[in-house]
């Protein structure tokens, strides 16, 4: 299976290429597509935390209305 395609040999105008290079860019992509997707995932999820603590405990006392995490300000 070494070497073998998905796609097969692959004709673009009047050049031919082996899919191999396009499975490894295809592989590439996927995998930065999936670190961006857990990236914001991450980010979502720190900023959930934020605005929930922010919403909570006790109401009595004095506190900012706004918080900066990662760099931005939260309301």
């Amino acid at each position: 299976m070494r070497g073998e395609s998905v796609f097969g040999d692959v004709k673009i105008g009047g050049a031919e290429f082996e899919s191999v290079h396009l499975d490894s860019a295809l592989l590439l992509a996927g995998a930065i597509t999936v670190m961006f997707m857990v990236y914001q995932l991450y980010k979502w999820c720190v900023m959930r935390k934020a605005a929930k603590e922010m919403n909570e405990g006790n109401k009595t006392t004095q506190r900012s209305s706004h918080a900066v995490i990662n760099g931005q300000v939260v309301y």
